[in-house]
């Protein structure tokens, strides 16, 4: 199929970064595409080896340049497919993302566990600082076969399964990263740090109170006061305008918080899951001694 047949508006399709299968009958059979939304601009990541089937470009951000590589492998790997796909692993460089179906059935990624020759990938991922981040079934019969392995995971701000794509057997993956973000329109805020917080007390002590407040039901009472906030405000707090990609009470200190709360919830799911596993694990060992004493 040509390119303009899988044209898709408001994105480019990278010729550079097309692969079609060619390990099938006739070279007929999918492969790999990557589209790039109008106005992003990538850069081709040159191949290291001739594995069959992966793609990679490089993508810069005012924070930091990622190095993204797309994967598929299909069931009826070999060997050297496998070796290939290890010397992938082992040249990617720092903040790497890979995606894509690996096919690798063998390894229980909640567990960190493998058998055959999926015990050589584990561990080549393990030595480089590679994590794992799907945790959920991406494929109609229960495995996880579509992968996001990163050795940045602390730049992942959010990963989930989307939902399958027409006739799929597999879950599309939705993959967030940190970066520039789309700046917003001007904003007008309040500069607190140059409100005269002198007039505004002084707002708040001329009022009697009392006399204000008395008899007044609670619902009454907090509209008396907060119609005297907002017009102290209005009168003694300055505006500026201000363009962020984040909300205004978003922090750096908050946003390093809620990476370290992910980080933790993680690491506490998979101890629970591993304790779960060693409790069925050792109840199965006393049926079996049981079943050889009687």
């Amino acid at each position: 199929m040509t390119n303009a047949l899988l044209a898709i508006p408001g994105y480019e399709l990278q010729p550079d970064l097309r692969v079609d299968r060619n390990d099938t009958t006739g070279g007929v059979g999918g492969g790999l595409l990557v589209y790039v939304r109008n106005g992003l601009t990538i850069l081709p990541i040159d191949k290291v080896n001739n594995f069959n089937q992966f793609c990679g470009f490089k993508l810069s951000t005012k924070l930091v340049e990622y190095y993204i590589y797309l994967v598929y492998r299909p069931p009826a790997h070999n060997i050297p497919n496998r070796d290939l796909l290890l010397q992938v692993i082992e040249s990617a460089g720092r903040n790497s993302i890979f995606i894509g179906d690996f096919n690798l059935p063998r390894i229980d990624w909640c567990y960190g566990t493998a058998s055959g020759s999926d015990t050589m990938i584990l561990d080549k991922l393990n030595d480089h600082g590679f994590e794992q981040l799907i945790d959920t079934p991406t494929h109609v019969k229960g495995n996880i076969l579509d992968l996001v392995l990163t050795n940045a995971p602390e730049r992942v701000q959010e990963v989930r399964t989307d939902g399958r794509l027409g006739k799929s057997d597999h879950e599309m993956i939705w993959v967030e990263l940190e970066g520039d973000g789309e700046v917003n329109e001007k904003q007008v805020l309040p500069d607190w740090r140059k409100a005269d917080w002198e007039a505004i007390r002084e707002g708040l002590r001329a009022p009697d109170w009392e006399h204000e407040l008395r008899e007044k039901t609670a619902d009454e009472a907090w509209n008396i006061l907060r119609e005297k906030l907002q017009r102290l405000q209005e009168n003694h707090v300055p505006k500026k305008e201000t363009r962020s990609a984040r909300p205004p009470w978003m922090s750096d200190k908050i946003l390093r918080l809620i990476r370290k709360k992910r980080k933790l919830w993680k690491k506490a799911k998979t101890d629970r899951e591993k304790e779960e596993y060693q409790r069925r694990k050792k109840t199965e060992e006393y049926y079996q001694v049981s079943q050889k004493e009687v």
